[in-house]
């Protein structure tokens, strides 16, 4: 037995706090978050514990989401679920991320194919995302909420050279950013396009300071405790 039926909602909000600890396990910083998603449309089917929503819109950041989700509940009482997400996103202005943005322009949106699986119990995340058009403080902005206590040496390298004197000279443009996950650690290389002889050195910074093995579980929804 199934059913299916035509979703329409409009603003959704909510509310999460960050937070930073050492090896140690010692407190670091809390970093407080709002998300705000402006329209969503889907159709939606229903049978034995899976879901589907295809046809599925989403107004978020200024931009557009497309694309299907594949969820299964696993078990009612802690409300463990398995999710598909194949998505694509255009035009999704990621100056929102930033809480210390000031501009939202047609610069700091970003276009991406997206492709994950998602247990939440588990807390197992895997995939891939492809980001086709992004700009370099947007770059920036992604990289500052992937690591909003400024803890990874990794990735604030990477924004010392997005952010370099020497970069606005040159003018740079982002050719490719391929983001893969696997078991909640998030791996990331950056393509970045420049005039012959530039352009070759900022490959080689770039592939020597390659993130690695991010863990993304913090930002990841908690599975309830049965009771």
């Amino acid at each position: 037995m199934g059913s299916g039926s035509r979703l329409s909602i409009g603003g959704v909000t909510m509310d999460e706090r960050i937070t930073a600890v050492s090896r140690e396990g010692h407190f670091i910083s809390t970093v407080p978050r709002r998300l705000t998603v402006d329209r969503i449309r889907l159709d939606m089917a229903i049978a034995d514990s899976s879901l589907r929503l295809s046809r599925l819109y989403v107004k978020l950041f200024g931009g557009d989401i497309a694309g299907e989700v594949q969820a299964q509940l696993l078990d009612l009482r802690s409300k463990d679920v398995r999710v598909k997400l194949p998505i694509q996103v255009t035009g999704v202005n990621l100056a929102y991320l930033d809480r210390e943005a000031k501009v939202r322009t047609a610069k700091t949106e970003v276009s991406a194919l997206v492709d994950i699986k998602y247990a939440m119990c588990a807390q197992h995340l895997e995939g891939r995302i492809d980001i086709t058009r992004l700009s370099l403080d947007m770059l920036d902005s992604m990289l500052a909420y992937l690591d909003p206590n400024r803890t990874n040496e990794s990735v604030q390298n990477n924004r010392k050279l997005i952010k370099a004197w020497y970069m606005k000279w040159i003018n740079p443009r982002v050719k490719l950013v391929s983001i893969w996950i696997s078991h909640g650690n998030l791996n990331m290389d950056i393509e970045i396009d420049a005039w012959f002889v530039a352009g070759t050195l900022i490959k080689r910074v770039l592939k020597n300071m390659r993130i690695r093995r991010i863990d993304i579980t913090p930002f990841l929804p908690k599975c309830e405790e049965a009771r």
